[in-house]
C-alpha cells in the first residue's frame, strides 16, 4: 500500500481538481444558458469603462498593469434607463464608446448582463478544458492504480492460503 500512497494521491487529486474545474466550468455555462433563455435580449451602447489596476512584483521592479470592463447603458422592458458594468476585465478594451453592443439581461434583475461575445464561452472553455485534461489523465491513472493495489493484495491472500 505504501509504494501506490504517492500515486494515490497524485493522480487522486488530479482528478478531484479535474473534476471540480469541470463542474465550475458547467456552473457558468449553464448560468449563461439560463441566463440567454430565460432573459431579455437587448442591445445597449458602451459609455463608458470600470477600471481595474493589478500590481506584481518581479525581481527588477514593481509593475501596474490595467483592465477594463465595458460599462453599458440599455433600456428595460419597463422603459427605464440602466447602467451596467460588465464582470468581464479586458486589456485592451473589447468595445469601443459609443459601440453597439448585444446583451441579455433578467426581468427582475437587469443589473446583471452577459455580453455578447468572449464573456460568453471564455471561461467556460478555459476551465472545462483544463478540467477535461486533468480527468482525462487523472481518473484513468487512479483506476489503474488501485486497481494494482487490489490485485497485489488479492494475489497476496491467495499466497497466505
Amino acid at each position: 500500500m505504501s509504494n501506490f500512497k504517492p500515486a494515490l494521491l497524485f493522480f487522486g487529486g488530479m482528478s478531484l481538481l479535474g473534476i471540480l474545474l469541470t463542474a465550475v466550468a458547467f456552473h457558468v455555462w449553464e448560468g449563461n444558458h439560463q441566463l440567454k433563455t430565460k432573459g431579455i435580449a437587448t442591445s445597449g451602447t458602451v459609455v463608458g469603462y470600470r477600471s481595474q489596476t493589478h500590481y506584481s512584483k518581479s525581481r527588477s521592479r514593481n509593475r501596474s498593469s490595467n483592465t477594463v470592463a465595458p460599462v453599458v447603458q440599455f433600456v428595460d422592458v419597463h422603459q427605464q434607463t440602466q447602467t451596467v458594468a460588465s464582470d468581464f476585465y479586458s486589456s485592451p478594451p473589447r468595445f469601443d464608446v459609443g459601440e453597439q453592443v448585444k446583451l441579455w439581461y433578467l426581468e427582475d434583475d437587469p443589473q446583471h448582463i452577459l455580453l455578447e461575445g468572449f464573456e460568453e464561452w471564455l471561461i467556460v472553455a478555459i476551465l472545462g478544458t483544463i478540467g477535461g485534461l486533468l480527468c482525462l489523465v487523472g481518473i484513468p491513472n487512479l483506476l489503474k492504480t488501485i486497481w494494482a493495489m487490489v490485485a497485489i493484495r488479492f494475489r497476496a491472500s491467495r499466497i497466505q492460503l
